[in-house]
């Protein structure tokens, strides 16, 4: 079963970064990921913003808006905005008592970057210094793991820190909540939907004609956007055209420049929206019924 995080990476690389519905893209994530992704959702939602962060790391604050208006989250203090508290060992680190989860990122970010602790061969791994692998309790982490390591410093008001980072429910708050058994029964349920809708996966992806340069790439003359993206992959990895020192950044050749809008570089989350232009209204196929 591949990793949770190459699924998000793979399926980000075939969506427009700017028209992204968390919603569809979980419900996407959870039919490829050979498990029960009911309580990972967060998760999952972090490490769309990681990845998003570091494809357009010169742009931090546009990034965060855009962050903020893909991914849907709930204001002032509820949900993914609300205050936690940190552990003894997090929030002298960081220098705050409480944060939010977002600003908490963000501050870690800041950290890393002053300190160059990303690994210059792969921007991905975070290479931790004293002050982190104190905290974290490890040499390394990557960016997409890095949510998980800081949740385990993160409580609410009814959780208490036992000071390796592990969190411990007071005897008063009743853990009831969170270990309802309904949510796995309806998250079975919500499985065998999931699969039927992949059945009929086909049907709502039609064909497009393509243009002479796509053509020229992908070597048919119409496809479903989904195959469209899939074949350019299959180009991009028999011709190599992946930067060696980071996967996601592609170097075009002659004919990937030609459906790239003419850069000689592009990002697997970037290349998505230059597919559009290519795609030249309906083929006249059977494949709507």
């Amino acid at each position: 079963m591949p990793p949770l995080q190459e699924i998000v990476l793979k399926l980000l690389s075939g969506v427009n970064a700017e028209e992204l519905k968390f919603k569809e893209f979980f419900l996407k994530v959870a039919e490829e990921y050979d498990g029960d992704l009911t309580d990972r959702k967060a998760e999952v939602k972090q490490m769309v913003i990681d990845a998003m962060r570091a494809a357009n790391e010169d742009d931090e604050s546009s990034q965060e808006e855009e962050s903020d208006d893909d991914v849907p989250v709930k204001k002032k203090g509820g949900g993914y905005n609300a205050e936690m508290k940190l552990s003894p060992q997090f929030a002298e680190f960081l220098g705050v008592a409480t944060c939010s989860r977002p600003q908490i990122v963000k501050k870690m970010w800041v950290y890393i970057k002053d300190k160059g602790l990303q690994d210059p061969k792969d921007k991905r791994k975070i290479l931790l210094d004293d002050k982190m692998q104190a905290v974290f309790k490890r040499k390394t982490f990557t960016m997409f793991s890095m949510n998980k390591f800081i949740s385990e410093h993160l409580m609410q008001d009814e959780e208490v820190n036992d000071g390796g980072g592990e969190k411990v429910k007071k005897e008063k708050k009743t853990p009831s909540k969170k270990k309802a058994p309904t949510p796995k029964k309806s998250a079975k349920k919500d499985k065998k939907d999931k699969k039927d809708k992949k059945d009929r996966k086909p049907a709502n992806h039609p064909k497009h004609n393509l243009s002479e340069a796509m053509r020229a790439v992908v070597g048919v003359p119409a496809l479903s956007r989904p195959s469209v993206t899939s074949a350019l992959w299959d180009y991009i990895r028999a011709n190599n055209l992946q930067n060696p020192n980071d996967k996601r950044q592609i170097i075009c050749d002659e004919n990937f420049k030609a459906v790239m809008g003419g850069n000689e570089t592009v990002t697997m989350f970037s290349m998505n929206k230059h597919i559009t232009p290519h795609l030249l209204g309906r083929a006249d196929v059977k494949l709507e019924e």
